[in-house]
């Protein structure tokens, strides 16, 4: 399981896939 950080759970729940990278967004999604 991966290690989610604070941030990474805001960023989770503001996510639309918007202003982030491909990889970010691939990274996202895998999680």
């Amino acid at each position: 399981m991966v290690r989610l950080r604070a941030h990474h759970l805001i960023c989770l729940h503001f996510y639309r896939g918007e202003g982030y990278s491909e990889g970010f967004i691939e990274n996202l999604e895998t999680v």
